[in-house]
């Protein structure tokens, strides 16, 4: 192999190499960030449980509440 074409080789590995260090970089940030939206979907589903609670035991409370039809 002639010395340049085994520059240009080095050359073409280290930037495969930096491209993927910046893809595995982007998949780190991307799990992250999905970790993340996995919380606060948990936060969500939380707090619409207790909302739906809460309506549930007013209305139930406001039909007691109610004089009975005779």
């Amino acid at each position: 192999m002639s010395a340049a074409y085994k520059a240009e080789k080095e050359k073409l590995e280290e930037a495969i190499l930096e491209q993927m260090r910046d893809v595995l970089t982007g998949l780190h940030t991307l799990n992250q960030n999905l970790d993340r939206l996995n919380d606060v979907g948990d936060e969500l589903q939380a707090i619409a449980v207790s909302w739906t609670t809460y309506c549930d035991t007013m209305h139930r409370a406001h039909d007691e509440a109610l004089p009975a039809d005779d």
